[in-house]
């Protein structure tokens, strides 16, 4: 993969914080250029360098073409809620800057993959406001056609916010002692690992777009995650002969074969295993 610039729209969430940290880390990724409302304090550590923010007005986002050109990559993790920002100012966010930022990436002809962050149960007809304009932002962006769109329905966010909301704490609180096994929450660490891994070392097999449910979301996120095991090497001089009766090799999940252990196939194959439950339909409950 040649060296990338890439743009990250909504990196002072906690989402989009995440994100671009797992870029910085990233060796094809050469400048993360990281559009923003105002300038912040960014933390320390390896890839720190490779930061640079660019202040832009999305209510006036003509005056900010410039800061949208040398993009090859947009992750847009720009979001709120309509207990903040109000009917309005919601849709203004999660609809209007979404698709107003995908459209000059497309406008200037150099961004070539497009990553958005929507939502567990977004629908463009559905009937609640959240749901619908999740899914509304969703279907404008495909329709610009990038060469890879790339859509992210995770359930509910497990963060630690810096602002207090106290309806959001309670829930994330409630979803990490009866949701153990991630069936319909997520880490946010976890989702822009997933995010980040897939749009670095995975392409899409068919056509240019794909929507990403909540259970393939952490299907990605432990591949990420994943160690490599490697098999033992024999110490020099090591007795290579063994006169015991030799036993038969244990399937493991990295020929796809059941284990012995669990019964149950490996995630490479395809099968959800025990601990990611069920695959999530992609017409699920509204939230």
């Amino acid at each position: 993969m040649a060296s990338k610039i890439a743009c990250v729209l909504g990196g002072t969430g906690e989402t989009g914080k995440r994100v671009i940290d797992e870029l910085r880390n990233i060796d094809t990724i050469s400048k993360i250029i990281m559009l923003t409302r105002r300038e912040v304090e960014l933390t320390e550590g390896p890839g720190k360098e490779k930061v640079e923010q660019k202040i832009v007005d999305f209510d006036k986002m003509d005056d900010s073409k410039a800061a949208f050109a040398d993009a090859d990559i947009a992750f847009c993790c720009l979001g709120t809620t309509r207990a903040k920002a109000g009917k309005e100012g919601f849709i203004k966010v999660d609809y209007d800057y979404v698709v107003n930022s995908a459209k000059l990436l497309k406008e200037n002809g150099k961004c070539t993959d497009f990553h958005l962050v929507s939502s567990w149960g977004a629908k463009a007809n559905a009937w609640t406001l959240y749901p619908s304009t999740k899914g509304k932002a969703e279907e404008a962006v495909k329709e610009l056609e990038f060469e890879r769109t790339s859509i992210y329905r995770p359930g509910l966010l497990i963060t630690e916010r810096e602002e207090s909301r106290i309806l959001e704490k309670t829930a994330q609180c409630m979803a990490g002692f009866l949701d153990r096994s991630s069936k319909a929450s997520i880490k946010t660490e976890d989702l822009a690992k997933a995010i980040v891994f897939n749009a670095t070392k995975k392409t899409i097999t068919e056509g240019k777009t794909e929507t990403i449910e909540h259970a393939d979301i952490l299907d990605i996120s432990k591949e990420a995650t994943e160690i490599p095991k490697v098999s033992p090497v024999p110490s020099p001089g090591a007795d290579t002969k063994n006169d015991a009766t030799p036993t038969a090799p244990i399937a493991t999940a990295e020929n796809g074969e059941k284990s012995p252990e669990n019964g149950e196939k490996s995630p490479e194959n395809g099968e959800k295993t025990p601990e990611n439950g069920e695959k999530t339909p992609e017409n699920s409950d509204e939230k």
